[in-house]
């Protein structure tokens, strides 16, 4: 399965959390690209350090999971 997770390093730069991200989204993609965004199972509040976090903070396990993380620009 692939993993989309969208980050956003912009809220963490002014404070103690800074070079830590919170996700905007995350979508999960199966073998045939079928969509499922997971963004409501996840705290869009917390901070982050490392995407395979999120992984496991859904219940999934970052090493059967291919996981790519896109940059939100604002």
């Amino acid at each position: 399965m692939r993993m989309v997770i969208q980050t956003d390093y912009d809220r963490a730069q002014n404070s103690v959390n800074a070079g830590s991200f919170q996700v905007s989204a995350v979508y999960a993609y199966d073998e045939d690209e079928y969509e499922t965004e997971l963004t409501s199972r996840i705290d869009r509040n917390k901070f982050y350090r490392s995407v395979r976090d999120v992984a496991t903070d859904l219940g999934l396990h970052p090493d059967s999971l291919d996981i790519e993380e896109e940059y939100l620009e604002k």
